[in-house]
């Protein structure tokens, strides 16, 4: 008979691989969408970004305690919109509805995750307005990635929100 530490374990690990899983094959998804994108150094761009968003997620995630594995979906979607269509207007939203057509198409998140997901596409480029936490951590990771890549290049609220950022990762 198993112990129930044992049955525990088993059920962490379970539940780990199919979250890895389940983020594999939405980044495969991604990785496939962005391939088709023209010229190749938005191709290239749209990869470094969005990759280096869901990682920045992810990691944001697991300091504020909320579910890596949801940010990190959140965004390997948020700018994919922009990249496949080439249309940055309303980006935010045309790639939360981009992302609630792919998602409702899969039977692989609840419809809570899927809400979280689509919410914090939808929400990302307001960063000048605090919205549910898994939004804001996509607010975050978009902006830690803008920090990294051309540190000083901020105004208006993404600076605030900049600042804030640099300051609770020990940036400052």
């Amino acid at each position: 008979m198993k112990s129930a530490g044992s049955l525990t374990a088993v059920r962490l690990f379970l539940k780990e691989k199919m979250m890895t899983e389940r983020y594999e094959i939405v980044k495969n998804y991604i990785y496939d969408k962005l391939t088709a994108v023209e010229p190749p150094k938005s191709r290239n761009e749209g990869l470094r970004h969005i990759t280096a968003v869901s990682q920045y997620a992810i990691l944001l995630a697991n300091i504020r305690g909320e579910n890596a594995e949801l940010a990190g979906i959140a965004g390997l979607f948020h700018d994919l919109y922009a990249y496949v269509t080439g249309i940055r207007k309303e980006h935010a939203k045309g790639g939360a509805h981009m992302a609630k057509d792919w998602l409702d198409q899969t039977d692989l998140f609840t419809k809570e995750e899927k809400e979280a997901i689509v919410g914090a596409v939808y929400f990302h480029s307001e960063k000048g307005t605090v919205h549910l936490p898994l939004d804001e951590i996509l607010k975050d990771a978009d902006v830690l990635d803008h920090i990294l890549m051309n540190p000083g290049a901020f105004i208006g609220k993404e600076k605030e929100r900049a600042e804030k950022l640099m300051e609770e990762l020990h940036f400052a």
